[in-house]
């Protein structure tokens, strides 16, 4: 598994590199092994999964690629691909977002793809704390979002914690309300100028019927890409 994991890593990031190394794009690479997926608050896999991620960042705009496989033995697929494009313009300590998803599923329940629409803000001060709504207009319906505070602290290793809150109208479910509550304690450790690697362990509260209570850890490891200085 070890084996499978960094070799994942290391052709994510080969892949990633030239395309990330354009002047002012700005870049991060990482996979995660995680012992489920639990994405909005709904239990979508119950099994080990491993995530591969991408983002490219250049002065306001950026896109996030992500592919979720399940490894059950009956499946074994990509059963989630996702690309967000998203706009955000800092204001002060605030910064307001925009983005827009598109999803495509290979999993039971599930619709084979949606696509949505997300209103975000962002306060960067002794905590972060953040709040987005979306509207998923497609196949799904419905609208979702979420308000969660996180803190992270440098020391010889980095140290974590996040808070989330999730809501949802109408969004997989025939209802609506705050649906279910996440906690997450984190630690990360750099293994190089831009490699790091981070353990996580997160605890999901369901606050409805048809949110279950899991708790649920993972590794991740990223790889950041930055733009050549120039003088």
């Amino acid at each position: 598994m070890l084996r499978k994991f960094s070799a994942a890593a290391l052709l994510l990031a080969m892949l990633a590199a030239p395309v990330v190394a354009v002047e002012k794009v700005e870049g991060r690479a990482s996979i995660t092994a995680a012992s489920r997926y639990i994405p909005n608050g709904f239990s979508f896999v119950e099994n080990t999964v491993y995530q591969l991620g991408l983002d490219l960042d250049r002065e306001h705009f950026g896109i996030t690629l992500f592919g979720n496989y399940d490894t059950d033995d009956e499946i074994r697929t990509f059963n989630e691909k996702d690309c967000i494009a998203r706009f955000a313009y800092p204001l002060g300590g605030f910064t307001p977002s925009f983005s827009y998803g598109f999803y495509q599923f290979n999993a039971p329940g599930a619709p084979d793809r949606s696509q949505d629409l997300t209103l975000g803000i962002k306060y960067d001060g002794p905590f972060t704390v953040s709040a987005s709504a979306a509207h998923d207009f497609d196949k799904i319906g419905g609208n979702y979002g979420n308000v969660s505070v996180s803190k992270n602290v440098k020391w010889k290793v980095g140290i974590g914690g996040e808070g989330v809150v999730w809501f949802n109208d109408h969004y997989f479910t025939n209802e609506g309300g705050v649906s279910s509550s996440k906690v997450t304690g984190s630690m990360s450790a750099d293994l190089g100028s831009n490699t790091s690697i981070t353990a996580f362990v997160s605890h999901v509260h369901g606050l409805r019927d048809n949110f279950e209570n899991h708790t649920f850890g993972g590794v991740k490891l990223s790889v950041d890409f930055v733009p050549p200085q120039t003088d």
